[in-house]
């Protein structure tokens, strides 16, 4: 009678210690989720691992394995320097997730996740494996199609473009929704033309194009277009896509994007002062972009105006100190001093800027460099 009692009295405290357990998790999990809500992905992840260890296995713990790798995932696009490390955690809650869960379409989010960290540590085959997961998993239509689209992308960076092709494909024919097939094809015809295989890319543009339901997606394949046009030479299809994009958005980005790669067409053909005009337009959209910056310096340089330019030039390095090795480097600022060196401003102008690039230093053009 006497080991019985004792038994019970094991019983209870270990059933009392169980529960207790259970409510320090449960309270662990509310707070990790208040933090995740709030965008405070450090606080979230460690609350998330103390409660892990508290919970029985099952469901519930492989729902939090998988909050605890989202929060891990997330941070890592804040802290630059722990990047790697961080991902490499999520990817390892991930798959501890897996195993805890019985719904396929849980397991088949946790897939797509995994894929998206394993695609971001360039682990291409571990990716495809997790995406080939999801497509297995998946039983509607357009998760399925999502998840074709996101391996066909991996295939992309991998150089596999005929799988990718296959893939895209699948993707389009998964997908019911316009804008979903759109950016398949947009995606598809991309691939595609920077492959080398330009009417087929360009084919997929179009349709692309087409099928988009807003003028801004629109604008954003006129743009494609107009870059894939100019790597083939095409100019006057090139331009006549750029000007598409100021027709269709009236988004200041893009609009910027579109003036200023038509004023790159300009500068390369010598036209500085429309060149000029067209990197004005779209540096008043994009005040404080560095890269427009540089492009209206360049062209004033080169239509003898070398104190505005450096104003341009200085402003970029403020903004951005990486301009520095873009100038150190630069075929322009090359050209610039071969033609005007010996004058009294050009000297004046290689002096001061030359102050603002230390410790890196301008480019020494040799002679025969502006042809």
């Amino acid at each position: 009678m006497k080991k019985l009692t004792i038994a019970f009295a094991i019983l209870l405290l270990l059933t009392g210690c169980t529960k207790m357990r259970e409510k320090k998790a449960q309270q662990l999990i509310t707070e990790g989720k208040d933090a995740f809500i709030k965008g405070d992905y450090a606080p979230a992840y460690k609350l998330f691992d103390e409660a892990i260890p508290l919970l029985p296995d099952g469901t519930q713990k492989g729902e939090i394995l998988f909050e605890s790798g989202r929060a891990y995932m997330l941070e890592a696009t804040k802290d630059v320097a722990g990047r790697k490390d961080l991902l490499t955690i999520a990817e390892s809650r991930y798959k501890d997730a897996d195993p805890q869960l019985s719904d396929d379409e849980y397991r088949a989010n946790v897939a797509m996740n995994l894929g998206l960290v394993r695609d971001r540590l360039e682990n291409y085959q571990g990716a495809v494996e997790a995406y080939s997961q999801a497509i297995a998993l998946f039983k509607m239509r357009r998760d399925r199609g999502e998840a074709h689209q996101k391996r066909a992308a991996i295939y992309r960076k991998w150089g596999r473009i005929e799988t990718a092709k296959e893939d895209y494909e699948k993707a389009i024919e998964k997908y019911l929704d316009p804008d979903r097939k759109a950016k398949a094809h947009r995606e598809l015809g991309n691939m595609l033309a920077e492959a080398g295989y330009f009417d087929e890319g360009m084919n997929n543009l179009g349709i692309a194009i087409a099928r988009f339901t807003q003028p801004e997606h629109k604008a954003m394949v006129a743009f494609d277009i107009g870059l894939a046009m100019e790597r083939a030479g095409r100019i006057g299809d090139a331009i006549a896509n750029y000007q598409n994009v100021l027709t269709l958005s009236q988004d200041p980005l893009k609009r910027s994007d579109a003036l200023n790669s038509i004023g790159i067409i300009y500068f390369r053909a010598g036209d500085f002062q429309t060149a000029d005009t067209l990197f004005h337009q779209a540096l008043a959209l994009t005040p404080e972009s560095p890269q427009r910056l540089v492009n209206c310096g360049f062209t004033e340089l080169f239509l003898g105006k070398p104190d505005s330019a450096l104003v341009k030039l200085t402003k970029a390095i403020d903004l951005d100190p990486r301009i520095k090795k873009t100038l150190s480097s630069s075929r322009e600022l090359a050209t610039y001093f071969v033609k005007f060196g010996d004058s009294e401003e050009s000297r004046k102008f290689r002096v001061q800027l030359q102050e603002k690039m230390m410790p890196l230093k301008l480019p020494i053009p040799e002679r025969g460099q502006e042809s």
